[in-house]
């Protein structure tokens, strides 16, 4: 992930500015994302679990861990490893920190494991686990194949790292009942290698199709949903486990007064079908309380058809008592200006155009107010809605539904407010924004877009802090063109019927349908059928189904705390010998190995001139690796003190949502004048998967929800995390060169002179002429973000694998990995590769590799792109020249 927005693929072209700087945009905020990703299938997934009902022989269970694949047609003989001492084998496996322990380290590592709390494992007959709650495998005839019970034990103990540092090593030892769950975990990890593959494929024909032509079968996706990976099913995992552990704390009655209203009808499973102890005994209950007040009201489905849609219209009946009054005593234009303040600064919707409190653009440690294009529709700003009946069907029967329960504006009839609604959205959601940041100011926004008065709108919210935006303020623009042709809308349509009535109609059907989520089902399933509309989903037949689910919005818009529990959740984990800090130095350590890597391939760029190169170099060395979390969640007393004036009620989930939306605004917006109160963290939350790199801070964010199986885990022998984690890692340093980190400085600071125009020039032919080779061979690219992606995949694979490489060949991998490897007639080199590709293993419901999302290219796409271009793939598995991974075709390379 990166940051920046791609440009809009249609709407009219604006005519451009001539009064402002124009510079490559950052991207925003992950957590404001135009379409949901995970939600559907988090809400099917939890239904099926809660069924219990097994279909077509198959079961909606977890994801499988990324796999290695047999070499076929030429590949690379066994590699046969010599015997070792036992010293020479310890000293092997020392930590990338390259320190020498001693033979106590034994103890250490396997002292967790006797004594780490967990709880007793069910046996495969228990009737609290249900059979489908956890894909695996199906059992083979072979003797030693793991039993479902079995499975869900390892399953428990390999969610998150048990604190140890792995070497890489693995001895047959016969300690205990611990080391023999141990193997059985290699054996299901062995087992799910070849229960991906198609072995019948050539790997060096289709890679992706050699490496998860039979993860369909293996893994089955959840009925309902248009897309499944291990991506979807970790998400799910980590949400569950959240969940779990706040039910858990309700009903023993940590989090006050909430455990009726939390507490599910039956026992709550787990979707992987662990059991966990409770875990957040010793968080802090402040905290715990926070969360779990917020949580509660928002499954408490009773409560919520009690209140029915009263809320809403509360809110509404509020903005309308204004709007009523504002008409008669002021001028329309005037009118329109004070509800929109209102919707902004009071209710936190930014309806017609959105803005936050971001990184300055050009000058380090500072923060700046940004303008970007609004986000609150479920169809994309950008989208042309003029012509499409189909969508404006859908469209019209959703506003229409709604509005019959919250009410009109003056009580007027339901079609003709629709109607309304569809004439401003005809107008205004085809209008998009730009990839182009603009430093402009307060003054000039006057200029340019006359219909709001922008010094007053800006101090309308910042005031109530004790903030003063001059009309020399600095903003950073990403709509400047759009609020152009915004303006000139808005005054025609107040001049045309002579009031500012359609455009009030249109911002409190925005504010309506914002907060419709936080009502009763009935109000918040009115939006399914445009949902499924537009993605393409079957979400109206599913009973459990949420939109917006509850952990979702504590994880978006809670981050910190939920960050906060996350983190002791994991410590409840781990013996108390160890702390999870050694997690987060250890994988520290895998990002500076990585970033050291990518200096050496920088330095075989033979395009590059020295000086340029140079500075890639001190680019590189200059980001900020963080991993983990941020440091205020390790300070009880500070992160209270953040929140100590949010506050929630168990019966009023509509108004908690109000209080939370304006609190998190609110805090970032004083980050203005507080610049050095602003962490990386703030784009993106800890409990997030994947790795991040943020362009203004040249900053690389490793949240501590990536620290999860199969991604990563202790269990697998440390190189080959160099193929999972380290790969996303090396994706993420790649854009701090990309076509967009070029022109950043060490600090992140906008410099498009950091390379003279001949290499510029040069860049740009290379990037050209992979652009053309990605679109014609594999994918066509659509966009700037998705060039970008494209970039930064190209170094990803190679860059982890020569990280690691000499480990590779030095590696005793567990006992059952290296019968597989035998019996496929593996080299470590190759399950490198074949662990990476299978990471990436996607399915639909008719068995055919899903669609991309947003920006980037489908994964079987992103899989055989990239390896096609790896020398070190085509010798490994000894694709000779002309085969399909290794095509006989000129190649354009960037790096």
């Amino acid at each position: 992930m990166r940051e920046g927005t791609d440009a809009p693929t249609e709407g009219p072209r604006l005519a451009s500015s001539s009064r402002v700087t124009q510079r490559p945009s950052p991207r925003a905020d992950p957590a404001e994302s135009r379409l949901p990703k995970l939600n559907h299938i988090y809400t099917t997934f939890r239904e099926l679990a809660r069924s219990q009902v097994k279909a077509d022989g198959t079961s909606p269970d977890h994801a499988s861990s990324p796999t290695a694949c047999e070499a076929g047609g030429g590949g690379a003989e066994d590699v046969h490893k010599p015997k070792r001492t036992w010293t020479e084998r310890w000293v092997m496996g020392v930590s990338v920190a390259g320190v020498v322990v001693s033979g106590l380290v034994l103890v250490i590592v396997l002292f967790p494991l006797l004594t780490r709390k967990s709880a007793p494992a069910p046996t495969p007959a228990s009737p609290n686990i249900p059979a489908n709650v956890v894909r695996l495998q199906p059992d083979s005839p072979n003797e030693d194949t793991i039993s479902p019970g079995e499975r869900i034990v390892l399953a428990d103990k390999d969610v998150f790292l048990e604190g140890r540092k792995s070497s890489g090593l693995m001895e047959d030892f016969d300690a205990g009942p611990e080391t023999e769950e141990i193997r059985k975990f290699y054996k299901y990890m062995a087992e799910n290698i070849k229960g991906a593959m198609n072995r019948s494929s050539d790997p060096c024909q289709d890679f992706y199709e050699y490496a998860c032509g039979n993860w369909h079968n293996h893994q089955p996706p959840p009925k309902g949903v248009s897309r499944w990976s291990n991506f979807e099913a970790m998400t799910i995992t980590i949400w569950e486990l959240m969940e779990d552990q706040l039910k858990r704390a309700a009903s023993s009655g940590i989090i006050e007064g909430s455990a009726q209203d939390i507490a599910s009808e039956e026992e709550f499973q787990d979707p992987l079908g662990r059991v966990h102890q409770a875990l957040l005994e010793d968080a802090d209950p402040f905290m715990l309380e926070l969360a779990g007040r917020y949580y509660a009201a928002c499954e408490d489905e009773t409560q919520l058809s009690k209140l029915g849609a009263a809320p809403l219209q509360e809110v509404l009946r509020i903005m309308d008592e204004q709007y009523r009054s504002l008409s008669q005593k002021v001028k329309p234009l005037e009118a329109f200006q004070r509800m929109l303040e209102h919707a902004h600064h009071e209710l936190a919707v930014h309806a017609f155009f959105s803005w936050k409190v971001e990184v300055d653009n050009s000058v380090a440690n500072s923060m700046a107010i940004e303008i970007s294009a609004p986000s609150l529709d479920l169809i994309p700003q950008g989208t042309k809605v003029e012509g499409n009946e189909e969508l404006i069907s859908v469209y019209q029967q959703y506003a229409s539904d709604l509005l019959k329960m919250v009410g009109t504006y003056d009580g007027r009839e339901v079609d003709a407010e629709v109607e309304d609604i569809l004439a401003m959205l005809k107008v205004y959601q085809p209008l998009s924004g730009s990839p182009l940041v603009n430093d402009t100011t307060v003054q000039e926004l006057e200029e340019i877009a006359p219909f709001l008065g922008w010094q007053n709108f800006f101090n309308k919210g910042f005031n109530q802090l004790g903030i003063f935006v001059s009309e020399k303020e600095r903003i950073l623009s990403l709509v400047q063109e759009y609020l152009a042709v915004l303006s000139n809308n808005i005054l025609q349509e107040i001049s045309q019927e002579g009031s500012a009535h359609r455009l009030y109609t249109f911002l409190r059907w925005q504010v309506a349908q914002n907060y419709a989520q936080y009502l009763h089902k009935p109000a918040r399933n009115t939006i399914l059928p445009l949902f499924d509309g537009i993605t393409g989903e079957n979400t109206t037949g599913l009973s459990h189904f949420r939109y917006r689910p509850c952990i979702k919005e504590l994880e978006e818009r809670l981050a910190l705390p939920i960050a906060y529990l996350l983190k002791e959740i994991i410590k409840g984990q781990l013996h108390k010998n160890h702390d999870i800090k050694e997690m987060v130095n250890k994988v520290t350590h895998m990002a500076e190995n990585i970033r050291e890597e990518y200096k050496r391939f920088i330095s075989s760029f033979q395009w590059l001139k020295d000086k340029d190169k140079n500075k890639l170099v001190e680019k590189l060395n200059n980001v900020k690796i963080l991993v983990g979390y941020p440091p205020v969640l390790d300070n009880v007393f500070q992160l209270r003190n953040t929140f100590k004036e949010l506050r929630f009620t168990r019966d009023n989930l509509l108004q908690n949502q109000i209080n939370l939306l304006k609190f998190n605004q609110r805090r970032k917006m004083q980050f203005l004048r507080q610049p050095e109160t602003y962490t990386e963290w703030e784009v993106l939350s800890p409990m997030s998967l994947i790795s991040f790199y943020v362009y203004r801070r040249n900053a690389l964010l490793v949240p501590l929800g990536g620290f999860m199986y199969p991604l990563y885990s202790s269990h697998i022998p440390e190189p080959l995390t160099y193929a999972t984690m380290g790969v996303f890692i090396s994706h993420e340093l790649g854009h701090s060169i990309d076509f967009v980190g070029r022109t950043r400085d060490a600090l992140g600071r906008a410099n498009a002179t950091l390379w003279d125009e001949s290499t510029v020039a040069d860049f740009v032919e290379r990037v050209l002429c992979r652009v053309n080779e990605y679109s014609e061979k594999h994918y066509t690219i659509n966009g700037l973000l998705t060039i970008a992606e494209v970039m930064a995949d190209d170094g990803s694979v190679v860059n982890a694998y020569q990280t690691t490489r000499a480990q590779l060949q030095r590696t005793k991998f567990p006992g059952q990995l290296e019968n597989l490897m035998d019996h496929l007639s593996l080299t470590p080199d190759q399950l490198f590769f074949l662990y990476y590709a299978q990471l990436f293993c996607t399915t639909s419901p008719d068995g055919t590799p899903a669609k991309g999302v947003e920006h980037y290219p489908p994964h079987s796409v992103r899989v055989t792109a990239t390896l096609t271009k790896s020398s070190a793939f085509h010798s490994a598995y000894q694709c000779r020249l002309g085969s399909g991974m290794n095509p006989d075709s000129k190649s354009c390379d960037i790096w």
